[in-house]
């Protein structure tokens, strides 16, 4: 049970901080050495921080919903379908075939990448909101974020340098990162839990722990992300990025 609590902080943590979960859940793996069904355990800690997401962006998935419903802007809906789309090909046709070949110095080398992303995205940003994003903008955020199926690739630190890269302003280079990964968490933890649902059933008390404990650290993890976004902070984690790949090649993790 302690290791499934110590998995379902490290999620709630890094899901959101842009340090990539699924690289740190494979370390983490490693040094617990727990292995048992881990696929679907990452996907129930996926669906308590995606419960964080709806609660910290209600106002904004609700603002969203208006706009597309109420007032027929269908302009938010095309956005966020496009930036989907690479997302969903990645995950449906290269997912299981470059799981087969990650080791943790890949993991190392994706995390440099990723730290260097995040270095120069520190200073980067414009005054465009959501709305003014062209579909190609959209697309190559898209693209940013089906890179994070790479792990060691940080989806919301991808994502949110796409936005920062095209213009956006922080705040909603912010927003646009976490709106894009309700669809994309969300599919994949429907699609797994449909398959595997056995094992939920048959770990049932593990799993509610394991989901609380990621969706009350995944709060805390938007909350940190927010703060250091809005004081350009980036490059502490491109630091802490860089130390972490060190280790990883020198074998200390």
């Amino acid at each position: 049970m302690l290791k499934i609590i110590y998995l379902s902080i490290v999620q709630g943590l890094t899901e959101f901080l842009p340090i990539s979960s699924s690289g740190h859940l494979r370390i983490f793996h490693q040094i617990l050495e727990f292995y048992d069904n881990f696929l679907f355990l990452d996907v129930v800690l996926h669906f308590g921080t995606l419960l964080a997401i709806l609660l910290c962006f209600h106002k904004k998935i609700f603002f969203i919903f208006n706009e597309i419903f109420k007032n027929k802007n269908w302009r938010y809906l095309f956005l966020i379908i496009v930036a989907c789309i690479p997302a969903f090909f990645a995950g449906m046709f290269l997912k299981e075939i470059l799981s087969q070949f990650f080791s943790l110095k890949i993991v190392g080398i994706c995390f440099v990448i990723t730290a260097i992303v995040l270095f120069f995205a520190n200073t980067s940003g414009g005054d465009k909101e959501i709305k003014d994003l062209s579909l190609f903008d959209s697309f190559k955020i898209g693209v940013m974020q089906a890179l994070a199926i790479l792990p060691g690739i940080s989806r919301s630190g991808f994502t949110l340098s796409g936005g920062l890269f095209c213009g956006l302003k922080k705040e909603e280079a912010f927003d646009f990162s976490f709106i894009l990964a309700i669809p994309v968490i969300l599919g994949a933890s429907l699609f797994e839990g449909v398959s595997n649902f056995s094992l939920l059933l048959n770990n049932l008390p593990i799993y509610i722990v394991g989901l609380i404990t990621s969706f009350v650290f995944g709060i805390i993890g938007i909350y940190l992300f927010r703060v250091l976004v809005k004081n350009s902070k980036l490059w502490i984690f491109s630091i802490y990025l860089i130390l972490l790949s060190i280790l990883v090649f020198a074998d200390v993790v």
